[in-house]
């Protein structure tokens, strides 16, 4: 699935740069947007083998399921469910509710997180919303607003 991801990126990339040796703009499409949620399955048949990557420039909304790691650098506005490892590295933009084994967050957050191990709040990160995971860390510079359960 991240070849998938990664051919979105590149086709993104390929357009900016179409629009700026055209010196047009590309209109965005006035087509209906569907009532039902997007879901966006990262997993992969080489399960354990690899990484899944939400590049700078995606925006999602909908429900991410995903097998083994996935990082996100764009922004995300719906659920996210894994028994793997989740990270918002700087710049993401979150606005979910999050059940994942661990996360590790730089970015920005809001919602609710249910991590069945470990979530770390990093130095970069702003969070506002309840944690509920066996371990959480908070580093110095990390801004948190809301509630923490430590759970069994």
């Amino acid at each position: 699935m991240s070849n998938i991801l990664r051919r979105l990126s590149n086709a993104a990339q390929d357009r900016e740069q179409q629009q700026e040796s055209n010196g047009s703009d590309i209109k965005p499409s006035t087509a209906a947007i569907p009532a039902e949620k997007p879901r966006f399955n990262a997993s992969s048949s080489n399960a354990g083998n690899e990484q899944s990557i939400l590049t700078p420039d995606v925006k999602f909304e909908g429900d991410i399921e995903f097998t083994d790691s996935l990082t996100i650098f764009g922004e995300v506005k719906g659920s996210i469910t894994s028994k793997g490892t989740l990270f918002f590295e700087k710049g993401s933009n979150i606005d979910a509710d999050i059940n994942v084994d661990n996360l590790t967050i730089k970015g920005s957050f809001k919602g609710s997180i249910n991590a069945c191990n470990s979530v770390k709040l990093l130095s970069d990160s702003k969070i506002h919303g309840n944690i509920a995971a066996k371990s959480i860390g908070v580093e110095d510079g990390a801004t948190f607003v809301g509630e923490s359960k430590i759970t069994r």
